[in-house]
Order: C-alpha cells, then sequence, then structure tokens
C-alpha cells in the first residue's frame, strides 16, 4: 500500500524531471535574445526603451518618493528602479489603479485634476514614445495624456527637469 503511495507521486514528478532540468537554461535563451536595456546603446524601439532604462529614470529616481501617475507600462519599471510608488502597473492585481490610471489620462485636464488629487498623486511621469500613451491619446483626444503628448501642460502640473525622455511634473497642492 504504501509503495502504491509512492509510485502515484513519483510518476508525476518523473514528467517534471525534464522541465526541471531544462528551466535554468529558459532564463539563458532569453537572455540572449532580449536586449540588455541598460546598455546606453540599447534602443531597440526608440526612446521608449530608453524610458525603462536607469539612465533614462534617474531624474524620476532623484526626486523624493511619493506616488507616480504613469501608463501601465512604465510602472514596474518604476517600482523597480526609483523609490516610489505606482498608481499603475502591468500586474494583475492592480485592477483599481490601473482603471483608475486609466481615467486620468483619458478625462479633460479639470477632471484629471480630481482623479489625481484622489489617488494620492505626487508626480506624473510620461515617455512620450510609449505605445499604451499614444493609445490613451487616441481614444480620448481632449483628455490628460493627449494634452501632456501635445505639451499643452494643465495649469496644476509644474514641470520638472528631466534628463532623458521622461517629461516629468509635480501635481500642484
Amino acid at each position: 500500500a504504501v509503495a502504491d503511495r509512492l509510485s502515484r507521486i513519483e510518476r508525476p514528478l518523473a514528467r517534471l524531471g525534464p522541465m526541471l532540468v531544462a528551466m535554468p537554461f529558459a532564463s539563458l535563451f532569453w537572455m540572449a535574445v532580449t536586449p540588455d536595456l541598460t546598455r546606453p546603446d540599447a534602443r531597440p524601439h526608440g526612446s521608449a526603451a530608453a524610458c525603462f532604462s536607469p539612465a533614462g529614470l534617474a531624474g524620476l529616481a532623484q526626486l523624493p518618493p511619493g506616488r507616480v501617475l504613469s501608463s501601465i507600462d512604465a510602472g514596474s519599471y518604476i517600482l523597480a528602479r526609483t523609490p516610489h510608488r505606482v498608481l499603475a502597473g502591468a500586474y494583475h492585481r492592480n485592477v483599481a489603479g490601473n482603471r483608475t490610471a486609466l481615467a486620468a489620462f483619458a478625462a479633460a485636464p479639470g477632471e484629471a485634476r480630481d482623479i489625481v488629487a484622489r489617488a494620492g498623486v505626487d508626480i506624473v511621469a510620461i515617455c512620450p514614445d510609449l505605445v499604451d500613451l499614444s493609445i490613451y491619446a487616441e481614444s480620448s483626444p481632449t483628455g490628460l495624456a493627449a494634452r501632456l503628448l501635445a505639451r499643452d501642460i494643465p495649469e496644476w502640473l509644474t514641470p520638472l527637469p528631466a534628463n532623458g525622455p521622461l517629461r516629468l511634473y509635480r501635481v500642484r497642492g
């Protein structure tokens, strides 16, 4: 009876064996085919990739910690490479934050200001070459994303100096 129970456990584990052997090599494969975004010359998608690099995020990283409104694609990079919190990010358990960010970028500037204030956002960070930011602007031509891409800055945002492709804005209190 014990041997039968052990064989029921061992059979599935035996099937996992080849996968467990191959797993370390899978990361080597992806490292070989994925560009190293930390290299200054790594620009596979124009400045969009540069926005995610440590150098591209350096200006944001130097600001005092706060909550950042950015496009969903930029969120995890901001979390990993700066001391800031983000409103939105490409991870499945952040539905409320993602919806709030989308609402802010789609809203007219006056309404966006209210959304940003309720969410406790301190900084707005955009990378003009990100596809998702363009989608926000196309879907709402009078919204905050479209205005920021056109460099039409609402009065409640103060432009901050940034060395690199990111455009940074402090939310006025």
